[in-house]
Parts: structure tokens; sequence; C-alpha cells
């Protein structure tokens, strides 16, 4: 671990000075504390002073070594911010050390699966495409547009459902798995409107629902929420009613 400087002292009153530390991860510095001697109104040297190190948060563990004038940082939580003050004895002068964690977020997995009317399976009237340009296509192709990893890229997820789909039927369901393969409550707001309704079905699992036939003609929006999991990346999803069978 490489050492960074912290310089207390030199005629500033007071430093202000920033550091990002990953969960888990620790930093160091040495910290030159020193006090000018003049002779004869001639600098003469640097002489060395005594500091004292607080932190305002048990977020971070701060650890002295007084020997070789060191202090190590560590970073028990992500999502976190603290700060580190630096004091120089005799003098008060003062360093700022304002610390970040940033949050750490887990990808995610998930699985789409058209409902069978009466046996026969419906994947062709279903299609999925994604914010990445060119992703996506029928859900009849198979699990390639069935199931879908959530990370930082990949945030919004589109659903277009053919207006030739017959009847109304639990239509689709889905499932939200963490990156073990188990399922988990992503928060997530249950959208529904006057012809399609969502419900709830399990752990992380939930079902749409048509009840009756949109009036628009070409393709229109018809469903949106989004999932904010904690710790997890957040996923727009979109649900259209279009005007042919997805190809």
């Amino acid at each position: 671990m490489e050492n960074k400087v912290l310089k207390l002292g030199g005629g500033r009153s007071t430093q202000d000075v920033y550091a990002e530390i990953r969960q888990g991860n620790s930093e160091r510095w040495t910290i030159q504390s020193q006090k000018r001697k003049y002779v004869n109104g001639k600098l003469f040297r640097g002489i060395e002073v005594g500091y004292s190190a607080s932190i305002n948060t048990p977020d971070y563990v701060l650890e002295e070594d007084k020997s070789n004038n060191i202090i190590q940082i560590t970073a028990q939580d992500d999502g976190t911010s603290g700060l580190c003050i630096l004091t120089q004895n005799e003098s008060g002068n003062k360093i700022n050390l304002h610390l970040t964690t940033p949050e750490e977020k887990e990808y995610w997995e998930i699985r789409f699966n058209p409902i069978t009317i009466h046996g026969v399976d419906t994947s062709a009237f279903f299609k999925a495409t994604t914010n990445i340009s060119g992703e996506g296509g029928s859900m009849a192709e198979g699990n390639r547009n069935k199931n879908w990893i959530v990370n930082q890229n990949r945030y919004a997820i589109n659903v277009y459902i053919a207006n030739l789909y017959p009847g109304n039927f639990e239509m689709l369901s889905w499932s939200c798995l963490d990156k073990n393969g188990n399922a988990f409550s992503p928060n997530y707001d249950l959208p529904s409107n006057s012809y399609f309704t969502t419900k709830t079905t399990g752990l992380g699992s939930y079902t749409l629902t048509k009840v009756s036939t949109p009036s628009a003609s070409s393709d229109t929006p018809i469903l949106s929420s989004r999932f904010n999991p904690t710790k997890k990346y957040p996923l727009d999803l979109n649900f259209y009613w279009v005007s042919q069978k997805p190809t």
C-alpha cells in the first residue's frame, strides 16, 4: 500500500483534502507536522511537532502509528462519508480529510415467462429490447430474449405485446434473482390500468394480466414502472401494445 503525504503547518491554518476509499479497503498517509524555526530572521530549519487525529463516524476505522507518523483509515461500509481531522499541537493548524465511500451495487437478473393459453406457447406475441442499441428480439427465439442481466450498462427493458394477443388472460410473468440465483424483493411499484394489471405471485415474482383491449391503433405505451432494489442496479420496465406481432 502506497503512503500518501499530508503536511501540517507551513503557514496554512486549515487545509481541505479529499479521498475516496472503497468498502473494505484502506488508505494510508504519512503525516509531516512541522513548525518553522528562524535564526536572525532567516529560516533555519523545520522542527517536528506533534499532532492529534480524530474521525467523526464509526463507518471508518482510524489506526495510528505515532512512532512513524502514519495513519491508516479503513472503510467499513459503502454509501457513506466521514471527516478525519488532523490538528497540529501548539499552532492548532488543521487538515480536514474528507472521506467518501461509494455505494457498491450488484448486478441481478430478470427472467420473463410468457404464459401458455390452453397449453399453447404464446412467446411469439412478445418482444423484448433494452436501452442497448440493437439488443433484443422475439421471446419465441428462446431464453436470450427472456432472461436479462441488469447492471450499470443495461438499465431499461421494453416489452412489446402484439395487439393480436388472443383474449384476456394472465399473459406474462417475470421473476427477479440476485447474482447468486436467489429470489429477492426489488422494491417494485406494481403498475396497473383499466387494460392491464400486475400482481405479486411470490418473492420477487409478478404476473401481468390483460383485462380489456386498448383502443389504440398504433404502438402505445401501456405500463411503466421502476425497480429500485437495495444495493443493486435500478431497472426501468416498460410495456407497449403494438400494432403487429413482434419480430
